[in-house]
């Protein structure tokens, strides 16, 4: 049943406050619980150089029992701390709660006290099992010593009483009688050690209830340890007390023996003087040598009892040595087993991580053929001389399904003219420029004077103003007159004026005149129904004015159209042509020239979504943002239009996604772990009912332990001694994992805050610690904390599977 524990001076009270339990014991056991205890202060190994540990313990009952370094205490590292320690008899005398600490002195001078530890002492079957009773070490030995005090005056008087044997015949009658007084003295002494016995007791039952109050305050526990002192005073005092009686015994023999000298001297003044006073002489010290034989016999008496008492205390105690001899086999025997187990699970762990190994290895070149993959597929720009500079198309051999880029200036956003190899051939991929020249007012003034410029620039909306006022400037209106001298050929109908005839005669007929000229000439001066028929005719001489003019002769303001008709052409960026004539409105139909129309010809939200053809825009032909929400369709974005990896979580609103516009195993086990870790890592701790313990002890600093079944966790949840009812979630790396986790509680007008922190490495089924410590600050308000604990020396208590 050997264990170990550590225990710090400094006390704690509280929420966090946990005595260190030790494992159960039953009622009766002694001898056979080793403990290893380890004494820190605040966290660090206590120094025991020069100092003493006692134990200071009390059963459920109230029964107060002690141990000190002459009882079996025994440090075995000062510097580190570490005392070994046998548990007392007495300890397990009393079913129920034990509670004990050890307390350290130097001296005489009281230094420290542990933080306490408690044991649980179940019943046992055996009803004659050891009885409770106080156990104080120093009163044993002070017991110890008065039987060996005994057992010196048992053989002094051993020794006078062989040496008086012949005064005893002498004395018979005057023997008789002090035999009675004798017998008297005995009774006198049997009440003396009734008496001492009592005062024994009664300084047992004083040390008990002086043990008893030691929990109620420090300073009573000082009066405790002042009046054990003084109790082993007064056994020490009854040994000097006998050690004297036995030198007055010795000094009375020498006086008896001066005496003799003094007689055998007197011999010669007087015979009978000197035989009376050889007699008075033997007869005074055979009176003392019976009396002191007879204090030896009862000394004597006691020290067989107490011997008899004490060897059967040793059979007891040697066979309960062979009892946790054969425990201590059996644990022998079960640490061999768990060794050849851990050599089972050091061989398995081997494997694991050769198969690990492997397995890396193979991931390793799987990772390299896909960069290889890649690298065929990554676009590739070209540099200076692996392109024809004039057709920009690439030199070089390329390979299939890759984009090569050829430096190209074609305005913002587009540097590059991209190129891919497809069925051995180059192709150009989308339109490459666009180049829109706007033709010239020189270049307009060429074709209106019959010049034939050549060029690709286009027609604009100004150009085509400038034209149009050509046009109107070389041609007469619609509708317009001419002056008769304006005509220089052709015939002139009557109905707009003229003779209709090149000839008198013909103009006679033109006008519908029947007469000759002979006939006219007679009408001359006629005034009768020829005047009339004359009347509202112009005179023989006179002038006429064209259309729309006012004076004769003039410019004529309007036409009905043209005498000859003319064809109107456009040449350069955009082409068409015409025949007008002027007697109706005409439209030329114009084709634009590739790369005629430049974009700042272009008027804003002139191109609209239906003047442009599926496919003609390409991603490379669009700025940055460029393309809005606000100018997307509703539905015209479907899955299949976008890339894998384009949409970050950044890009996306909180609660977009709803379950709706998920597609069954769109979402993969792997990006849900990924979720869910970060879900834990937010979290500040759980509660114990969250998952699944597998494993409790004490694992601190330099320490390792096996946990069955973690093997594979990547999210584990710690406990740590004083902690509050919290297990940790702790996310698990490759290698070492650094932890740091907080708790706050609020008791009334203050609050504490509760922080662990450590480094951990979990490999399968192993976790060792590399440090783990704790701290707990309290405040009374907002700006007001003080360090209540603090230390680097923690324990780990529970370790949970998590995920």
């Amino acid at each position: 049943m050997e264990q170990a524990i550590t225990l710090d001076v400094r006390k704690r009270a509280g929420k966090f406050s946990r005595p260190v339990e030790l494992d159960l014991l039953r009622r009766g056991e002694k001898g056979n619980v080793p403990l290893t205890v380890c004494i820190t202060k605040d966290g660090a190994p206590y120094d025991l150089t020069g100092k003493e540990v006692y134990l200071r313990s009390k059963t459920s009952q109230g029964r107060v029992v002690f141990d000190d370094v002459e009882s079996g205490i025994a440090i075995v590292n000062a510097k580190g701390g570490v005392v070994s320690h046998t548990l007392p008899p007495g300890f397990a005398s009393e079913p129920g709660a034990m509670v004990g600490y050890y307390e350290v002195r130097q001296g005489d001078f009281f230094l420290d006290t542990t933080e306490s530890f408690t044991a649980s002492v179940v019943h046992d079957i055996d009803l004659s099992a050891e009885a409770a009773a106080d156990y104080i070490p120093k009163f044993d030995r002070i017991t110890a010593e008065a039987q060996t005090a005994t057992a010196a005056a048992n053989d002094a008087a051993k020794s006078a009483s062989e040496t008086n044997e012949s005064v005893k015949s002498a004395e018979a009658e005057r023997a008789e009688q002090e035999r009675a007084r004798v017998g008297s003295e005995s009774s006198r002494a049997e009440a003396e050690a009734a008496r001492a016995k009592a005062e024994t007791s009664r300084a047992s039952e004083e040390g008990k209830r002086a043990t008893a109050e030691a929990g109620r305050a420090s300073g009573e526990a000082s009066r405790q340890s002042a009046e054990t002192s003084r109790v082993a005073e007064e056994g020490k005092r009854a040994s000097a007390e006998a050690d004297r009686a036995s030198k007055e015994a010795a000094r009375r023999s020498a006086e008896t023996s001066r005496a003799s000298e003094e007689g055998k001297r007197a011999t010669s003044e007087a015979g009978r003087a000197s035989s009376e006073n050889a007699r008075q002489s033997a007869e005074a010290a055979r009176v003392e040598q019976e009396g002191a034989r007879n204090a030896a016999e009862s000394v004597r008496a006691g020290s067989e009892a107490a011997r008899a008492k004490a060897e059967s205390s040793r059979v007891a105690e040697e066979g309960k040595r062979a009892t946790s001899e054969a425990g201590r086999a059996s644990a022998e025997n079960a640490r061999a087993t768990k060794e050849t187990a851990r050599q089972s699970a050091e061989a398995a762990r081997a494997k694991a991580e050769s198969a690990r190994a492997t397995e890396q290895a193979k991931n390793n070149a799987d990772q390299a053929l896909n960069n290889a993959a890649m690298a065929k597929v990554a676009p590739y720009i070209c540099a200076p001389g692996e392109y024809d500079a004039s057709t920009l198309m690439p030199t070089i051999s390329g390979e299939p399904n890759r984009t090569y880029f050829v430096p190209a200036e074609q305005g913002p956003g587009n540097k590059y003219i991209e190129w891919m190899l497809i069925g051995g051939s180059w192709e150009m991929m989308g339109v490459s420029q666009v180049d829109v020249t706007a033709i010239a007012t020189d270049q307009i003034d060429q074709v209106a004077a019959d010049g034939s410029p050549v060029g690709e620039s286009v027609l604009n909306l100004s150009g085509l103003s400038y034209l149009w006022a050509k046009v109107k400037a070389a041609f007469a209106a619609k509708v317009h007159r001419h002056s008769a001298a304006d005509v220089t050929g052709g015939v002139l109908p009557v109905k707009f004026g003229g003779t209709g005839a090149t000839t008198s005669a013909g103009i006679i007929q033109a006008a519908g005149v029947t007469a000759t000229a002979q006939e006219l000439n007679y009408m001359d001066g006629v005034t009768s129904n020829v005047q009339g028929q004359l009347n509202g005719k112009a005179a023989a001489s006179h002038a006429h004015s064209y259309a729309g003019s006012s004076t004769s002769g003039g410019a004529a303001t309007s036409a009905v159209k043209l005498h000859t008709a003319r064809s109107i052409s456009l040449s350069g960026d955009a082409t068409g042509s015409v025949n007008f004539d002027g007697s109706a409105n005409v439209q030329i139909a114009l084709a634009i020239a590739a790369l005629a129309v430049k974009t700042g010809m272009i008027a804003d939200s002139a191109i609209t979504a239906a003047k442009i053809l599926d496919g003609t825009i390409t991603t490379a032909e669009l700025a940055n943002l460029a393309v809005t929400s606000a100018k997307i369709a509703d539905g015209a974005v479907t899955s299949a239009k976008i890339a894998d990896g384009t949409i970050s979580t950044a890009d996306l609103a909180n609660a977009a996604i709803t379950n709706a516009k998920l597609g069954n195993g769109s979402v993969s086990a792997a990006k849900l772990e990924a979720a869910l870790l970060k879900r834990i890592t937010d979290l500040e701790g759980f509660r114990d009912s969250v998952s699944q313990k597998l494993w409790t002890g004490s694992l601190g600093r330099g320490e390792a332990v096996t946990v069955p079944g973690l093997a594979g966790a990547k999210v584990i949840g710690l406990r740590f001694e004083y902690g509050p009812d919290i297990v940790h979630p702790i996310v698990l790396k490759s290698g070492e994992t650094t932890f740091g986790v907080t708790e706050q509680d609020g008791f009334g007008s203050y609050w504490d805050e509760v922080s662990f922190y450590g480094r951990i490495t979990v490999g399968g089924n192993s976790v060792s610690c590399s440090k783990c410590g704790m701290w707990i600050s309290r405040s009374t308000g907002l700006g007001n904390p003080f360090v209540l604990v603090a230390g680097d020396n923690h324990t780990i208590t529970e370790i949970w599977r998590i995920l």
